[in-house]
This record gives C-alpha cells, structure tokens and sequence, in this order.
C-alpha cells in the first residue's frame, strides 16, 4: 500500500511541476516591447489597456518617473482622481522638478474641489449659508478650469 501511496504522491508532484512550468509564449515580454505596446495603447486612448501595461512597466522599472507620470494621466482620463494624485505624486518623487506632473496634479484636485462644492450644494440644508459661498467655488473653480488648454502639453 505503502509502495503504491509514494507513487501517486510522486506522479501528483511531477504532473504538477510539469503544468505550472511557463511556456516560452507565456514568458513576459522584454521591457522595450511592453513600452512600445503601453505607448501605443496610449497615443490610441485605450485607456483600460494602457493602465494595465503601464502598470506593468512601473513593476519592472518603479524609480522610473516618467512611467508614473504617464500613469497618472491614464488615471485622469479614466475618472480615477485618487488614483491619478498618487501616481503624480510618485512622479514628482522621482522628478521633483517635472511642472507637467505638478499643473496635471493641480488640475485633478482643482476638479475634486469644484465636486465636493457641488456636492455641498445639493445636499445642504435648505437655508444653509454655505451654499451661496459652495456656488460661488465652484463657478470660480470651473472658470479657472476653462482657462486651462489641454494644448499647453500636460499630456506628454
């Protein structure tokens, strides 16, 4: 019984070894092929696809400031703020001096601000003295938000 138990135990373990090994097809991709990959996806505006490459490309290569730079501009276009905050600020660690990623970082939290007074106006209390205030915020922020030109090159 003994002899039989050893030799189910040792084809489980061999047959095991044998499906977790990877395939060449499966072996990751050189990092100059994923940038290329995640560079396309993002001139294409395939925003989902290129949160996942670029997201990759970050593990690989993490003190890379550019590469979170990018990030965060995914996670603008895709309504991420918190997300798109953090990723500029990891930029910024790497890149202290990188004004695309310090006005980009601005321009997410500037719209997070016009939502929470937005927000405070549709649910505050009738009568409530803040509201007037919330409106005028949040007209004040929308106008300097339409003051800033997505051509001023913040997207790079």
């Amino acid at each position: 019984m003994r002899p039989l138990l050893l030799g189910v135990l040792l084809f489980v373990g061999v047959t095991g070894c044998a499906l977790t090994q990877t395939k060449p097809e499966q072996a990751e991709k050189p990092f100059e092929v994923l940038l290329t990959e995640a560079q396309k996806t993002y001139h294409n505006k395939d925003w989902a696809r290129s949160e996942s490459l670029y997201s990759d490309l970050i593990r690989l290569a993490p003190s890379n400031g550019d590469l979170w730079f990018r990030l965060g501009n995914i996670f603008a276009r895709l309504n991420k703020a918190d997300q798109a905050v953090a990723a500029y600020r990891e930029a910024l660690v790497r890149v202290k001096g990188n004004s695309k990623a310090w006005h980009n970082m601005a321009i997410v939290q500037l719209k997070q601000a016009a939502n929470s007074f937005q927000r405070l106006r549709v649910h505050a209390k009738p009568g409530d003295p803040l509201t007037n205030e919330a409106r005028e915020m949040f007209e004040a922020i929308s106008k300097l938000l339409r003051r800033s030109s997505p051509t001023r090159g913040s997207e790079n």
